[in-house]
């Protein structure tokens, strides 16, 4: 049976590599829907539609959790 301090630290790990591959499929998703949408003109270049405004926060929260969770599992591995 192992000790509940490498139950612990298994199960972090986890999590952290789960919100890794999480942030990576958030950021894909956010970069198609936000082509896909800068494809077709609005007329209205100031303004972003719902899908652009979702695409583009999409994107950037991927970015941050990918960076976040990239240099977490940096540090556990040291």
């Amino acid at each position: 049976m192992e000790p509940s301090d490498s139950q612990d630290n298994s199960s972090g790990k986890r999590w952290i590599e789960f919100m890794f591959i999480f942030s990576v499929i958030l950021t894909v998703i956010g970069l198609d829907l936000s082509i896909r949408t800068a494809s077709s003109d609005h007329g209205s270049f100031p303004l972003l539609s719902a899908e652009d405004l979702i695409g583009e926060l999409m994107v950037v929260i991927g970015g941050v959790m990918f960076l976040f969770t990239g240099f977490l599992l940096l540090l556990k591995r040291s």
